[in-house]
């Protein structure tokens, strides 16, 4: 091989399936990779699995808003620890947490140098990982964690998503003492759809069906498929009536759409149950009073919104 800056150190022999290795080309490419790689945290563990974020002058990870890493679990305070750079290095430490932070296993005390690979933990579950990489690697780890957090079929958040979303929504309106709706729907008779125009079409009135609504949600709200044919909104900041509002515009749209699958068009209309949360809401209770919401909307002959009472 040349003198390729690419080279990876890497030669191809003439016969079949061997390779001949380079051990100074091969220690050249990693030195060069080594100098243009970044400090990166890859969550591995506890909420928002894979995600992906570089390290700065200074990173705060913790569970309140001003974290620029928040994350939520068992223990994790709302200022849990800080990752700083000192004489070029990136060190830990920990802000007074209730739990501590630990990295390889061992609880901290003052600032710790970081290695390439080192793992910290922050709460009960939470895990991390510390990474050197460079900015093709990193953006592919960041790739992968976008597209486990999307439903394949329609490109909104998946269950997943929507779970970590929720109770990270819940945790904050709380704290912050600010409202928040949740919004549940279900595609009316989407199974006669199946039955009567085959799967394709179903899979396609799905898709065309949370494109329309994506398009009808703000940057801050949480738009996800919950299952088969229902999906879910949860609306930051958004009081009750505002939410019933949103519902009904949706169901009106939805209502007067229909959908060209090949040359047949397939009327489809949406129920959907809406609830606000209360101060003694749990996640659980929040989901619990919408579905029954979405289910009186279709028991009242579907095609409408029924809306919980606040309290």
């Amino acid at each position: 091989m040349g003198d390729d800056p690419e080279d990876d150190g890497l030669d191809w022999g003439e016969d079949e399936g061997t390779v001949q290795l380079d051990l100074k080309k091969m220690a050249a490419a990693t030195s060069r990779r080594a100098e243009t790689a970044q400090p990166y945290l890859i969550v591995y563990a506890g909420n928002a699995v894979g995600r992906t974020v570089r390290v700065g002058e200074e990173l705060t990870i913790g569970r309140g808003t001003k974290a620029d890493l928040q994350l939520f679990g068992d223990g994790v305070s709302r200022l849990h620890a800080r990752l700083r750079r000192v004489e070029g290095a990136i060190h830990v430490e920990d802000l007074g947490s209730t739990n501590g932070t630990m990295v390889n296993g061992e609880k901290i005390v003052g600032l710790r140098k970081l290695e390439d690979g080192d793992q910290i933990q922050v709460g009960v579950n939470l895990l991390l990982k510390f990474s050197l990489q460079d900015e093709a690697q990193a953006r592919f780890q960041q790739e992968l964690y976008e597209a486990a957090l999307r439903d394949p079929l329609t490109n909104v958040y998946n269950r997943r998503a929507f779970d970590d979303r929720l109770e990270g929504e819940v945790s904050h309106a709380k704290r912050h003492g600010t409202p928040l709706a949740l919004l549940l729907f279900d595609l009316d008779f989407f199974k006669l759809v199946n039955d009567t125009y085959g799967h394709l079409a179903g899979d396609q009135v799905l898709a065309e069906f949370a494109g329309l609504v994506q398009a009808m949600v703000r940057r801050e709200d949480v738009f996800a498929r919950y299952g088969g044919e229902e999906f879910a909104m949860i609306c930051r900041s958004t009081p009750l009536d505002a939410a019933a509002s949103l519902a009904e515009r949706v169901r009106a749209q939805v209502a007067s759409t229909r959908v060209i699958y090949e040359t047949t068009p397939i009327p489809i209309t949406v129920s959907i149950g809406v609830a606000a949360l209360r101060a003694d809401d749990t996640t659980d209770a929040l989901i619990e009073r919408t579905d029954k919401m979405l289910y009186r909307a279709k028991e009242d002959g579907r095609n409408r919104v029924a809306i919980a009472p606040e309290s």
